[in-house]
């Protein structure tokens, strides 16, 4: 939000002007240059009728309504308006009420306020508006009529007539004030000239500024296509005619003005009609529910009590429609939040794939190195047969080898003898020579010697 060269001021802008005579669009437009109008939950929300809001604050609304309900009448129903018909308890109640709205504006910067039947309650809002600074937006009757017989299907004359019953008590009022008029024209055509104009005045007034001009972003707020009330050189009663003229171009209103005889005695005959045919309807629906007799009694003697029941429960289907609002946001975001959650098992489902896919592509390897392990296994088994074959062969062998070294330790033993005996026969043998030498037996003796220890030398 653009800030006030001047902390100190804070600017208030006034938006005094008839329903449907371009208020809305000029509010739209100061929206863009940072003019406050309150938080949005709590501004009556746009619609197909204006689809960039109204910038109307709920409980001004209601205040207002209040207080024309408390004098008996309505936006239009005007005719037997009296501010003196507002009990006081009910103006005590709007002046609080009325300070604590302002007093929540005033914490911005520049601020407004707007509301087309505070034209109808000048009285009432002067006191608690002495700071502000009067923004009056004017558009051409006819066009006013039209507009408000798309809208409510009012009957052309009696949007005349509205209109000037509006115009007379509101310019009354502020020919008193320092204002700034502005045209429905002229915010259609050229906004940013338009809103320079009110920069400047707001400057002279307070001193500075806090509106903030761009030509590009108020381009994207005026759409022409919404402007379908237009008039075609239709004539306006010469009350009204002579009001229009003295509106351009220097709002030259010095006298006090007054609703023409013409406008009274058509819109008191419209409300007539209007009241008569709410006490039909309450009629009918009384004799076609005679078991609800005291009901529709209330109804049909208190006219004003039912219609304010009506426009309560008109508050409570807005207030109901921006917790719609606020429920239809609250869906948007689970929305939102599920789509990313879909998105996050979208993501999960295609990692799990692919381990999925990675286990199975591990799966056939450990199918493979399974079936490779197996034929090491049948290999080693088929080696260990081998093994134990071989294991056998080393046992005959190696029993085989220990029969030998029996034999061959037998026949060590068996030598050990003989050659012991030899022995003790070659002792014999050379003690036989040392004693016999000269005998011939002895001769023969040695000589049977002999051959006996040849015989016995060539066993070994």
């Amino acid at each position: 939000m653009p800030t006030n060269s001047n902390p100190l001021t804070r600017v208030n802008l006034a938006i005094w002007g008839m329903h449907r005579s371009g208020t809305s669009l000029l509010c739209s437009l100061l929206a863009e240059c940072g003019v406050h109008f309150g938080e949005v939950d709590q501004l009556i929300p746009p619609n197909q009728e204006n689809p960039n809001g109204f910038w109307e604050n709920i409980k001004v609304r209601e205040l207002n309504d209040a207080l024309l309900m408390a004098a008996a009448c309505d936006w239009d129903h005007v005719t037997r308006f009296d501010p003196a018909n507002i009990p006081n308890d009910q103006l005590a109640y709007f002046a609080e009420e009325s300070k604590t709205i302002l007093r929540a504006l005033y914490e911005h910067p520049i601020s407004g306020i707007k509301e087309p039947r505070m034209c109808v309650l000048t009285s009432v809002w002067a006191p608690v508006l002495t700071d502000s600074v009067d923004v009056f937006v004017y558009r051409h009757p006819a066009e006013i009529a039209k507009s408000l017989a798309m809208r409510n299907g009012l009957p052309y004359d009696i949007g005349l007539c509205l209109c000037e019953y509006y115009l007379v008590h509101l310019l009354n009022f502020l020919k008193s004030r320092d204002l700034i008029a502005v045209s429905h024209q002229e915010l259609l055509q050229s906004p940013g000239e338009a809103l320079e104009k009110l920069s400047d005045h707001i400057r002279v007034l307070k001193g500075n500024s806090a509106l903030v001009v761009s030509d590009s972003q108020l381009a994207s707020v005026v759409d022409m296509d919404y402007y379908r009330a237009r008039r075609d050189q239709e004539e306006l009663p010469e009350p009204l005619e002579r009001i229009w003229n003295n509106l351009q171009p220097e709002m030259s209103t010095p006298q006090k003005l007054s609703v023409s005889e013409r406008s009274i005695s058509l819109l008191a005959e419209y409300e007539q009609k209007e009241s008569e045919n709410a006490f039909l309807a309450a009629r009918l629906l009384r004799n076609t529910n005679r078991n609800q007799g005291n009901l529709l009694d209330q109804i049909s003697q208190d006219y004003e009590s039912a219609k304010a029941k009506i426009d309560f429960l008109h508050k409570n289907m807005q207030q109901k429609s921006d917790s719609i609002k606020g429920l239809k946001n609250e869906l948007n975001n689970v929305h939102q939040s599920n789509k990313e959650k879909n998105d996050s098992i979208k993501a999960l489902k295609n990692e799990l794939n692919n381990v999925h896919k990675s286990n199975k592509e591990k799966s056939g390897s450990i199918k493979e190195l399974k079936n490779e392990l197996n034929n090491v296994h049948k290999a080693n088994k088929e080696k260990s047969v081998a093994l134990q074959g071989k294991n056998l062969v080393i046992a005959q062998q190696a029993n085989k080898l220990e029969e030998n070294d029996r034999i061959i330790r037998e026949t060590r033993d068996e030598l050990g003898s003989q050659l012991k005996e030899l022995n003790e026969l070659k002792s014999i043998k050379r003690l036989y020579e040392d004693t016999f030498t000269t005998s011939d037996d002895m001769a023969k003796i040695l000589t049977a010697l002999n051959i006996h220890l040849g015989i016995f030398t060539r066993r070994f």
